[in-house]
């Protein structure tokens, strides 16, 4: 089996007051590679080399960015590239944002994390208008509009998500959020939106569009007591869904926080396909001992997965940005608390000067 050598290197100029155009350069290169062998996993070399610029302007309404990213490796590839392009604007009554990037066919960074190759994607569309009201109670209100979409190499449109909101924020620092949103996907494997075993999953080459509202609350999160809510509804591929989340909160000052979250998820599909309902229920509690020590623990109880998940992190800061963790972590079955497994993990950081 052949070692691997690993260099990165970037360059970057500063161009005009906040700009800046950049370059990087990503190798893996294998030692004493034989192509003969049939045990490495690997080739014996690869290499991504990009450029990047981005640009503000000096009032910061205005940003944008752009990068070209390439990649090399023994094995000749069709559209070895990745590329995408952010344009912003931002002023006291107005955020407009787009995204977008392509990840070719051959893309191959094996230096790095490629999600999914072959793809064209807007990430995001965004805008929203801001209002100032003359009012004491409210701050602001923001009516908004998002969009996401994917395509395929062909053009082909994979999905899509869009949405039109409503926020408001009040002097308080709550807020109600409204929104109404469509969604379409189009299936390239069967797919069973309920992950069970129990129905007959979707077929692939099968399209869906869907729409639900939502609407939500936030509270005062500057008080000792504090809490969220929302609730979701509308149609879900070929059914439906009912859905509720909702997060209270306590803060013991200085001494910790007790949180406890909720989400809650009906779906009905019609036969021959599955139909579920579960619960997802997750207290967490925080407890600040000392300057330097503290213990987070979190429950997770997950009826679909039919699990409860105990994880209890205790930390201690013995010098400035040098930290000892213990993690415990536990997975039972909820109806006997027969354990499935359990770990323990230790892991030392130390801040050197040199």
């Amino acid at each position: 089996m052949s070692g691997q050598n690993y260099t990165a290197a970037v360059l970057q100029r500063k161009l005009w007051a906040r700009s800046n155009i950049g370059a990087v350069f990503i190798n893996r290169q294998a030692t004493n590679y034989n192509e003969n062998d049939t045990t490495n996993s690997t080739t014996a070399f690869n290499r991504v080399i990009g450029t990047d610029f981005n640009f503000a302007t000096l009032d910061d309404k205005w940003g944008a960015k752009v990068y070209f990213d390439g990649s090399f490796d023994p094995v000749t590839k069709k559209n070895a590239l990745a590329h995408g392009a952010y344009l912003g604007y931002s002023s006291r009554h107005w955020t407009l944002n787009y995204f977008h990037n392509y990840v070719g066919e051959g893309y191959n960074a094996e230096v790095g994390f490629v999600p999914r190759t072959g793809t064209f994607s807007t990430g995001s569309f965004e805008s929203n208008y801001i209002i100032y009201p003359e009012t004491e109670a409210i701050v602001t209100i923001k009516p908004g509009f998002n969009a996401f979409f994917t395509f395929i190499p062909d053009g082909s449109l994979a999905d899509t998500q869009t949405d039109i909101n409503l926020l408001l924020s009040f002097n308080n620092t709550s807020e109600l959020k409204a929104a109404v949103k469509q969604n379409f996907t189009y299936l390239f494997d069967d797919f069973d939106p309920t992950h069970s075993d129990e129905g007959v999953p979707l077929p692939a080459g099968s399209e869906y569009t869907w729409y639900s509202g939502e609407l939500g609350f936030k509270s005062d999160g500057r008080k000792p007591f504090s809490y969220e809510i929302a609730g979701q509804y509308g149609n879900f591929y070929n059914g439906e869904k009912l859905s509720f989340i909702s997060n209270l909160g306590y803060k013991f000052r200085p001494f910790g926080s007790f949180f406890v979250s909720a989400i809650y998820n009906d779906v009905q599909l019609p036969e021959p396909y599955a139909s579920l309902s579960f619960w997802l229920i997750g207290p967490r509690l925080d407890v600040t001992f000392t300057n330097s020590l503290f213990l987070t623990t979190f429950v997770q109880y997950n009826e679909q997965a039919d699990n409860v998940n105990i994880n209890a992190r205790f930390q201690w800061r013995f010098a400035p940005v040098s930290d000892l963790f213990i993690v415990y972590t536990d997975n039972y079955f909820p109806a006997d608390f027969k354990v499935k497994n359990r770990a323990i993990v230790v892991k030392l950081s130390y801040w050197l000067n040199i």
